[in-house]
């Protein structure tokens, strides 16, 4: 199951984020997935603030998905960011590389996952019709 969270900055575009709600590599509960899917969604929700200039600016970045790879510490700091598909625009993926960078320190991960923690998000920008 995907989680999914459509954000919207700006009414310029629209960056949609999901994330297998668990962990890789792991295998949880239903009750462990549903507390991953709130993580996952607290993670969303603070990134998109540093996403405003990327979403602002999306004209000049156009429009793509990027996979990116987020290591965090139990504390919430970004321990590493790495992208894992390219959208095939340069400015994109360094722009989403460099708005997580900026979000740093993240909610802390819950006390169930290890540490670090890691998440893979799929990013979708794409321009409202």
């Amino acid at each position: 199951m995907i989680a999914r969270r459509v954000l919207a900055l700006l009414g310029v575009a629209i960056a949609v984020a999901s994330c297998a709600p668990t962990p890789a590599g792991q295998q949880v509960s239903a009750a462990t997935n549903k507390d991953m899917r709130a993580y996952f969604d607290k993670v969303s929700a603070h990134v998109n603030r540093f996403r405003q200039d990327l979403v602002a600016n999306a004209s000049l970045f156009g429009e793509g998905k990027v996979v990116v790879m987020v290591r965090v510490a139990r504390d919430g700091r970004v321990l590493e960011v790495e992208v894992r598909q390219s959208s095939g625009r340069a400015p994109l993926d360094d722009a989403e590389v460099h708005a997580i960078w900026r979000a740093s320190p993240l909610p802390p991960p819950p006390e169930f996952v290890g540490n670090p923690v890691t998440l893979v998000m799929p990013i979708t920008y794409m321009m409202p019709r």
